[in-house]
């Protein structure tokens, strides 16, 4: 059965589009979950900001945590709002969370560890988004402890904007899983968090192992053509694609884990992904500015402007930079061959670098500091 259905064109796309539905909703569950086990958590934590660095590691651990550089943001507006941050603080913790925002693809690359070639292009691909943030921040953030442009520019900007309203656009991701989520959460009678978490995963490597399966079919001759000669045609193509998508999406999570499968199957290179992944970052702070203008509480649209300045100013050194762009390519390459050709590399990569990015240097110094 399942040969004559993929033997049929039309059904082909039927269930690639079907797959593509349980494979956000799989990183909606993950994501559901990981909110309700750390939200209270993530609140508690984002009080002990104390220093640049604290809020730094505090925006990136709670962002990994949660998975939702959203939820981060939304603490952090009504932290400042109540006046018991100053804006000045939490901008290092906007920082942070544009890294920790990067972890969910990386995740999504794991459903590939059993396929050698497959998780190769996939593990390396997934890191454009980490390398990209990282690179921004080691130029940005010393710059912004000392002299603040970030704070000043976005503050100019909040001065400007503010009186002129926004507008909140609703998520189409929200209305196409949120019923199902809800429908869950009130069917789980207990530990209704881990069991979307698991859940969330089962589906996630399901999902995408049926994509994979159906994209090699799909995507051969004239649609593989057209992605790769349209789409993604060249770096603004594909930068405006990742931008427009994702100001649609609202999720640069979602946009960016949406790519995997079809650098897993070698449809899009890393020089090709790059654009895309900094047009999505981008997308990510456009719908943030206009549901903060629409509220019109200062806080909000401030640290609303600074993310996307972030994520503007970085682009534009980055990508104005030749050595700095081929640089994130070459770093996102080697760690995919790293990973699948030596235990080593695979244990400093997967141990090293995810988790312990992610998880265990933001916590080894906040105990340290004695913040935790």
């Amino acid at each position: 059965v399942w040969l004559f259905l993929l033997n049929q064109p039309i059904l082909r796309i039927i269930i690639l589009i079907l797959a593509l539905y349980i494979f956000i909703l799989g990183i909606q569950m993950m994501g559901a979950g990981f909110k309700m086990v750390f939200k209270e958590y993530s609140e508690r934590i984002l009080k002990v900001i104390s220093d640049p660095l604290s809020s730094f590691f505090i925006g990136l651990l709670v962002t990994s945590l949660v998975q939702s550089s959203s939820l981060t943001t939304s603490i952090l507006v009504t932290l400042c709002a109540t006046g018991f941050l100053p804006v000045t603080m939490t901008i290092p913790a906007i920082i942070g969370a544009n890294i920790g925002t990067a972890i969910t693809n990386t995740l999504v690359a794991f459903a590939y560890v059993t396929r050698k070639e497959e998780f190769r292009r996939a593990f390396g691909g997934s890191l454009i988004h980490d390398y990209f943030n990282i690179l921004g921040c080691l130029i940005f953030f010393p710059l912004e402890i000392i002299f603040h442009p970030l704070e000043k520019i976005a503050l100019l900007f909040r001065n400007i904007f503010i009186g002129l309203g926004g507008v909140k656009i609703a998520s189409p991701i929200d209305f196409l899983t949120k019923p199902f989520l809800n429908f869950l959460k009130n069917l789980i009678p207990w530990q209704r968090e881990i069991i979307l978490i698991i859940l969330g995963l089962v589906i996630l490597f399901f999902s995408l192992k049926i994509i994979t399966k159906t994209m090699r079919l799909v995507m051969s001759g004239k649609m593989e053509k057209i992605v790769r000669n349209h789409a993604f045609a060249n770096p603004k193509k594909s930068f405006l694609l990742g931008l427009g998508l994702t100001s649609t999406i609202q999720s640069s999570s979602i946009t960016t884990s949406l790519l995997i499968p079809l650098q897993a199957a070698g449809i899009l290179s890393l020089r090709k992904v790059l654009p895309y992944t900094v047009g999505a970052n981008i997308g990510t702070t456009v719908t943030a500015i206009l549901a903060s203008l629409a509220a019109a509480v200062p806080a909000s649209v401030h640290l609303a402007f600074t993310h996307l300045f972030f994520n503007v100013f970085a682009a534009i050194v980055i990508f104005s930079l030749k050595p700095l762009k081929n640089l994130i390519i070459f770093l996102a390459k080697k760690s995919g061959d790293w990973v699948v050709e030596s235990k080593l590399g695979a244990f400093i990569m997967i141990g090293g670098y995810v988790f312990g990015t992610s998880y265990l240097l933001p916590i080894l110094y906040l105990l340290i500091r004695g913040l935790l």
